[in-house]
């Protein structure tokens, strides 16, 4: 048994063409629901992303730096004298 003829067995005055227009429509539906959805969790991602990076500046580079400026203060002041 083909598909228009189940289609007939269940309801003769639908064709096989309003079957895929149907199908195509939930298709699109579905696939607008996933593409939103990962574009929030994409979203969520980057914030997440820049969070780890923020955190990882301020408690690994920064301190270096600041250790390098004092070093260099420290140093600068002490060619001065010279």
């Amino acid at each position: 048994m083909g598909l228009e003829e189940f289609l007939k067995v269940i309801k003769p005055e639908l064709t096989l063409y309003v079957v895929l227009v149907t199908l195509s429509v939930i298709f699109f539906l579905i696939g607008k629901y996933f593409w939103k959805f990962e574009e929030s969790l994409r979203n969520k991602n980057i914030k997440r992303l820049a969070d780890v990076m923020d955190g990882y500046r301020r408690s690994y580079i920064e301190p270096i730096l600041q250790k390098q400026l004092i070093e260099a203060q420290v140093a600068l002041k002490y060619y001065q004298k010279l």
